[in-house]
């Protein structure tokens, strides 16, 4: 398996964003959006108003980005969009890969469930 994060897949445009049939997640930090009829995509959106520095929403994005890329087999046929929370404004100094990773394993995504 090749451990790449090519723009195939990215949700990228507004249409990507708009999920037809989704199941919500709160976890935490994060309000996760899951998409079972998706291609094994994911999107990210963290406000300024919740982490008012760019570097900061960089590192969450970028932390993301690395543990989807490490589990993207296991996250095939599935499309994500990550949206963070107002906890996030404070405590995403703190947020490790780590974090990332068991946020995206309580997701408890089985490959071929569909709604």
């Amino acid at each position: 398996m090749s451990l790449v994060y090519p723009k195939s897949a990215r949700l990228l445009s507004r249409r990507d964003f708009t999920f037809r049939r989704f199941e919500t997640r709160d976890l935490g930090l994060f309000k996760i959006l899951v998409s079972f009829a998706g291609k094994g995509r994911l999107g990210i959106s963290v406000p300024k108003r919740i982490v008012k520095l760019a570097a900061g929403r960089n590192r969450v994005k970028r932390l993301f980005r690395e543990a989807f890329r490490m589990r993207r087999g296991s996250l095939a046929g599935v499309d994500l969009h990550v949206i963070g929370r107002n906890q996030l404004g404070t405590q995403w100094k703190n947020l490790k890969l780590l974090d990332i990773q068991k946020t995206l394993d309580e997701l408890n995504i089985v490959p071929s469930r569909a709604l």
